[in-house]
Formats: C-alpha cells, sequence, structure tokens
C-alpha cells in the first residue's frame, strides 16, 4: 500500500492526474516510458481502467486502491489549482543510541 500511495503522489506532483470533464472523473497518465497509456479513473464508482485496479489492488473501506485512483484523490483534494506537491527526495536517517 505505501508503495502505491508513494506513485500515486509522484503522479499527482507531474501533473499525470487531468479532470475529464464531469464531477469524479480523470485521466490518469502511466508511470511508464513515454506516458502513452491513459487510465479512466471514475471517483464515483470507484474504478481504473487499469490491470492493478483490476486484479490486485487492496480494498479499502469498499474501494479499490490502485494509484491512480489514490492520485485522483490527491488532485480532487488538493483542487484543480492548488500548488503542485512537493516531493520530499531526503531520506531522514536516526541514529539511535
Amino acid at each position: 500500500m505505501r508503495e502505491r500511495a508513494l506513485k500515486a503522489v509522484a503522479l499527482a506532483a507531474d501533473d499525470a492526474v487531468r479532470v475529464d470533464g464531469g464531477p469524479g472523473l480523470f485521466h490518469v497518465l502511466s508511470q511508464g516510458q513515454g506516458h502513452d497509456e491513459v487510465y479512466d479513473v471514475d471517483l464515483n464508482a470507484s474504478t481504473c481502467t487499469c490491470n492493478d485496479w483490476e486484479h490486485r489492488a487492496p480494498e479499502v473501506n469498499g474501494r479499490r486502491l490502485c494509484k491512480h485512483i489514490m492520485a485522483a484523490l490527491f488532485v480532487r483534494k488538493l483542487g484543480a489549482n492548488a500548488r503542485k506537491p512537493t516531493i520530499r527526495t531526503a531520506v531522514m536517517h536516526h541514529d539511535r543510541p
């Protein structure tokens, strides 16, 4: 689940999520080379056209959560005119005595 969430944030930060005309409808670009695939996400029906949603995505509160659905949820929550999120790439290490 953590891996999917991190990829979803990256999709939102990369401006790969586009509103598709209706409330809750989004197009999400793939993260693969060339970004040539586009997945259709319907947040109202909680569906995505990707294989992960169809076969492997975990269900949370009655909704299957692939990275594309999570990315669309982030964008909807932030709003279309929100500033793109900043992704922190540095890893913090805690020294333990």
